[in-house]
């Protein structure tokens, strides 16, 4: 029940007037709004994701205590603001990130995805993979709320960075160097070695076996030897 008061002069005289109104739907429903909530961030918590929701009419945001805890935070010291995300984000991500927050608010693209790096409370860099929808619009259209979460892929970019720069180096070599899965089915073949065996481009390379690229005498040894100690011991020489 929610009661409101108010003094009042009738003919001279004082009165108090009260007016209580049910809002028991009202209470009821804000309690589901906080224990559904409260259930997807255990949810989240489980994948360590950061839940997040902005409100573009006030540049108010609410950010889940994963959120705050993958940059180092408590939750009680990250500002509930727009602002607070932008001073995160690297100077060099901003822009894309702000672009493609607007081209989904004003319905160029049906949803925010954006892969950036934000400051971590250390001041270190860390790089995340940022999603969002919008959740609410109002009668005239206008956007009132985008819900999304944020999750650490420090680790996919960092790998993916080596990958680059081995490649960088493997294309420039005059050796023959390759990678292959543990099929023995190669993804990566340099040029030179493409050239060494007399193939014409990667993706030729890449339709053979390993064992294919050695003559028919050590195709054996290499499946049966070589291999199998490289994935037992990390490494092979001879």
């Amino acid at each position: 029940l929610l009661m409101t008061g108010r003094r009042m002069l009738v003919n001279g005289h004082p009165f108090l007037v009260g007016i209580g109104v049910d809002i028991t739907e009202r209470k009821e429903a804000e309690a589901a709004v906080r224990e559904s909530r409260q259930r997807l961030e255990f949810a989240l918590q489980g994948g360590n994701l950061g839940v997040w929701d902005w409100f573009p009419e006030t540049g108010a945001v609410t950010y889940g205590d994963t959120w705050a805890d993958l940059l180092g935070y408590r939750p009680e010291e990250i500002e509930p603001t727009v602002d607070f995300f932008r001073q995160h984000v690297h100077p060099d991500d901003l822009p894309a990130v702000l672009e493609r927050l607007t081209d989904h608010v004003e319905g160029r693209l049906p949803e925010y995805r954006s892969e950036h790096r934000l400051r971590t409370r250390s001041g270190s860099w860390k790089w995340v993979l940022d999603c969002g929808r919008i959740a609410d619009t109002d009668e005239d259209g206008r956007v009132m709320r985008v819900t999304g979460v944020v999750s650490d892929v420090s680790k996919r970019k960092q790998a993916e960075e080596a990958r680059q720069k081995f490649v960088l180096l493997a294309d420039s070599s005059s050796e023959f160097i390759g990678i292959c899965d543990l099929d023995l089915t190669p993804v990566y073949v340099n040029p030179a070695g493409i050239r060494m065996v007399g193939l014409s481009d990667l993706t030729t390379a890449c339709r053979l076996k390993v064992q294919d690229y050695f003559c028919p005498e050590d195709q054996r040894f290499i499946q049966d030897e070589f291999f199998p100690r490289v994935l037992r011991e990390g490494l092979f020489t001879d």
